[in-house]
């Protein structure tokens, strides 16, 4: 429980109605903190407050607290001496982005979470501005969590980051930094095509630096020789291989991007385009961890 105090003395106890809820809005995510206020003034106190919002930070087993941000209610919750003894049901809400459920998520790292509620407001004492702010937690355990995530629909939502590699780069890795936010820029664009196309300059950037040039039509040759045949030895293939064997996938998956359509080039859908974007990204930041 949260206690209100103006002057040292108690104004109001706040307390947790129910668990945190997750709820899903159009491209974002609102975390709500439904909260019981009781209302402890007397009649003829001289003290007041507002209630605009709570300040809330969060903690899991991978970390300290890290903020989210500020959860308000729909309109700010008043403390006056005329509503003395009342209790009321208040829902303060916070926004937050599918990347933000992301980092969340990494925080749980597969445990709970505690959430931090510090006050934002203004108090009064007569005429003069008081400012006595209060915090409190409210931990969620595991399976409540996860419950809201499939409530929320965020677990049709694959919650694996995949970093765009574009800071802290070597001089080596520059070119498929500019060409991936080329790349990007071409989706946000809606031009899918070209967003493919840029694609595979990347893939091809990174596959000429690890294997040289010419790199990816022997992997693929090497995957589609049939299993009868006395030269297949994709069995043989090192791990290291396949996963050179998968760029050049991708690539092959890209390459009519740079033909016309009478020359064999063929359109991409936006979630042809997402899917091939997200894989280059990943091969992307994989390459740099080698």
């Amino acid at each position: 429980m949260m206690t209100v105090t103006i002057s040292s003395m108690v104004v109001a106890e706040i307390a947790p109605a129910h668990s945190v809820i997750l709820r899903s809005l159009l491209g974002a995510c609102e975390l709500q903190f439904p909260l019981k206020i009781r209302n402890t003034q007397k009649e003829g106190d001289k003290r007041s407050a507002i209630l605009t919002g709570f300040q809330v930070t969060v903690q899991g087993n991978a970390g300290g607290e890290q903020p989210v941000g500020i959860a308000r209610p729909e309109v700010p919750f008043r403390v006056i001496p005329s509503r003395a003894g009342s209790t009321r049901d208040v829902n303060f809400s916070a926004v937050i982005q599918p990347s933000q459920v992301l980092a969340i998520e990494n925080l749980r790292d597969g445990g709970d979470l505690t959430f931090k509620l510090t006050l934002c407001g203004e108090g009064w004492e007569e005429d003069s501005e008081r400012h006595d702010y209060c915090s409190g937690s409210m931990r969620v355990g595991r399976s409540h969590w996860i419950d809201q995530l499939k409530n929320s629909r965020m677990l049709e939502v694959l919650l694996i980051e995949v970093p765009m590699p574009v800071v802290d780069l070597p001089k080596t890795m520059q070119k498929v930094r500019d060409d991936l936010l080329k790349a990007q820029r071409f989706f946000l664009l809606a031009d899918y095509v070209e967003c493919v196309a840029t694609c595979r300059h990347v893939l091809d950037e990174i596959g000429n630096k690890a294997h040289g040039k010419n790199w990816s039509g022997p992997l693929l040759s090497r995957l589609a020789k049939d299993r009868d045949d006395p030269e297949n030895d994709r069995e043989k293939m090192k791990k290291s291989e396949r996963e050179a064997a998968v760029m050049a996938s991708v690539r092959h998956y890209a390459h009519p991007a740079h033909h016309a359509e009478s020359d064999g080039g063929e359109h991409y859908s936006r979630p042809e385009a997402k899917l091939i974007l997200s894989l280059t990204a990943a091969i992307s930041a994989r390459a740099l961890e080698q």
